[in-house]
């Protein structure tokens, strides 16, 4: 499965370039769809895995997903990769036991978690 194509398409965004390396498109298609506010398909595309994959593939793209809304609940922002930051925060935020922003996502699943995030975002 390719999760960048598929939202590319989805979501009206550039085909993927003749010449344009797999990684450069998933990272111009998640970068788009993280500035529109799209943090669960950022995610997904970035590490081409669906966020609740129970085979383990998800685990970095549940990690951003917690984290870009750790980041929203903490109003903190972080100059450079927003990608990279939202899985950096996500790491951090979820060290131990489940959080209350994982257990959301694990309760309520990715449309509740996608409302709770534009609601925070004024979107």
């Amino acid at each position: 499965m390719n999760y960048a194509k598929i939202y590319a398409k989805e979501y009206g965004l550039v085909a993927q370039g003749k010449g344009e390396t797999d990684s450069a498109f998933r990272a111009r298609v998640a970068e788009k769809l993280r500035a529109m506010g799209k943090i669960i398909e950022a995610h997904e595309v970035v590490q081409n895995a669906r966020w609740d994959d129970e085979s383990g593939q998800g685990e970095m793209a549940r990690a951003g997903v917690v984290g870009a809304v750790a980041k929203v609940v903490q109003d903190v922002e972080y100059s450079g990769d927003e990608i990279g930051s939202d899985i950096a925060a996500g790491i951090v935020s979820t060290e131990g036991d489940n959080t209350a922003l994982e257990a959301a996502l694990n309760k309520f699943g990715p449309e509740a978690f996608t409302a709770m995030i534009a609601a925070m975002f004024g979107k």
